[in-house]
């Protein structure tokens, strides 16, 4: 059995895209092997544990995807769930708490840890806005330092130090209120470059009535397989054909390459860090204990491209602006360009500045109403334009 694959086909009736259905399996699966299974690289010990957020406007089906990876996990009765609305100093206290030890094999000692899964489907529920605070604790938590320390909020106390402190997060957002809740230092800080954020803007066709098919059996299938990894300890092995192609991605410079501003910070963690925690969770969803193939890498390569290529519509669904503001902006932005140049505009310029303010799937509409209100001018025979002055259009 394939868990991700497994988990996309028990939740195929619920009213959520299979995009986020997948990273929900995706994510849950790569935390429940917590600190007791890793892969060795030249930057040292690598951790599949995933920090995921799925993005959408309002109705789309986030929930419809979190909840019931966070009922499968819950069933197993064996990891630490976050409370849904915490501050930074209750968030320290419930990580604190979710203590666990691991005897390792052939009596060789002991490996103590904390890791807690957070679920959520709205982003600001579980991070007050502009809590920059609590955006560095989760930052830290991240890179999987051998502790975290703290002072204590009352100095009677001894201070707060909690051993091999791990979180994975599965949590939700609509464009809009990302825009508003992460101040502009947020995107620089580091927090965004450790987040994968899947995107999507339409939901399956499901009907509004009937019964769910009863999937008692798939479901205990799944509770099943969580269940296992919770026992689940050791290193993960590179197969030399897994091995190869990694390095040979790695040449490639691990393309092809999202591009956008606001991924700058993210890009540089693809490859070393994202690629080799989702070959782990491959290799785990489809069966493999310890062991990473071929099949896991291209797999990976395959599950991370297909997110990138939609993360920039994010940041344009966040400052999405009425098409008149998008018009009046390329007109300014055009005729700048005119008054400098005094040649005509070629479509692609002008369609590249347009994607940046609105969908992909409105730039060519926006420039056609452009055209045939007057504002630009084709070239006979070209797909060329000259943005004509206001008189003339009688825009503004």
């Amino acid at each position: 059995m394939d868990f991700v694959d497994a988990f996309v086909a028990l939740t195929d009736e619920r009213p959520s895209p299979e995009l986020f259905r997948k990273w929900a399996a995706i994510t849950t699966l790569s935390g429940a092997l917590e600190k007791r299974v890793w892969c060795m690289t030249k930057a040292g010990p690598q951790y599949a544990n995933l920090y995921t957020m799925l993005v959408a406007p309002p109705g789309i089906g986030k929930s419809q995807a979190i909840n019931p990876a966070e009922a499968l996990l819950k069933a197993t009765k064996k990891y630490h769930i976050a409370p849904n609305s915490v501050t930074a100093a209750s968030y320290i206290d419930a990580l604190g708490r979710s203590a666990r030890s691991v005897l390792k094999p052939n009596n060789s000692g002991v490996l103590d840890y904390n890791h807690l899964f957070v679920f959520a489907a709205e982003l600001g529920v579980f991070i007050n806005a502009h809590d920059l605070n609590f955006l560095s604790i989760i930052n830290e938590l991240f890179d999987h330092k051998a502790t975290y320390r703290e002072e204590r909020r009352h100095s009677l106390k001894d201070p707060i130090e909690i051993h091999n402190p791990m979180t994975t997060l599965l949590v939700g957002s609509q464009p809009g209120f990302l825009a508003t809740l992460l101040p502009e230092a947020a995107w620089t800080m580091g927090w965004t470059s450790r987040l994968l954020m899947v995107y999507s803007s339409s939901m399956p066709d499901v009907p509004l009535f009937g019964e769910y098919k009863n999937t008692d059996a798939e479901q205990k299938k799944l509770v099943q397989k969580l269940d296992d990894c919770a026992d689940y300890y050791g290193e993960m092995k590179w197969d030399a054909k897994a091995i190869a192609e990694m390095e040979s991605w790695r040449k490639d410079k691990w393309g092809p390459v999202p591009d956008h501003p606001k991924l700058a910070n993210y890009i540089p963690r693809r490859g070393t860090i994202f690629a080799v925690k989702l070959a782990m969770t491959a290799a785990m969803s489809r069966g493999e204990q310890l062991a990473i193939r071929l099949q896991d890498v291209e797999r990976a390569r395959e599950w991370l491209l297909e997110i990138e290529e939609l993360m920039p519509q994010i940041f344009r669904d966040m400052i999405m602006r009425s098409d008149d503001q998008v018009i009046e902006e390329t007109f300014q932005y055009l005729f700048s360009i005119y008054v400098k140049h005094r040649a005509p505009i070629a479509s692609a310029t002008i369609l590249r500045f347009l994607s940046q303010r609105t969908p992909a799937e409105k730039a060519e509409r926006v420039l056609t109403l452009m055209e045939k209100s007057g504002i630009l001018q084709r070239q006979a025979g070209t797909e060329s334009y000259i943005p004509l002055a206001r008189e003339m259009h009688g825009a503004g």
